[in-house]
């Protein structure tokens, strides 16, 4: 888990790119309750709404290799 962790942090999305979003959530007169910052988070949300808890588990457990 801690390697997993470790190639996320060096391969994520640009700490700017995180801002960005933050600042428009900051500003928006109207702010949404969830806000994504990358592509894979923004996947991960819409998979969230469509799968079974239990096949995300077992998708998300092959993405960290722990399975």
């Amino acid at each position: 888990m801690k390697a997993q962790a470790e190639s996320w942090a060096t391969s994520g999305i640009p700490p700017e790119k995180v801002a960005e979003v933050v600042s428009r959530a900051i500003h928006a007169s109207n702010p949404r309750t969830r806000y994504t910052a990358g592509r894979d988070s923004a996947l991960l949300t819409r998979l969230v709404r469509i799968l079974p808890d239990k096949l995300l588990d077992r998708m998300l457990r092959s993405q960290m290799k722990l399975q």
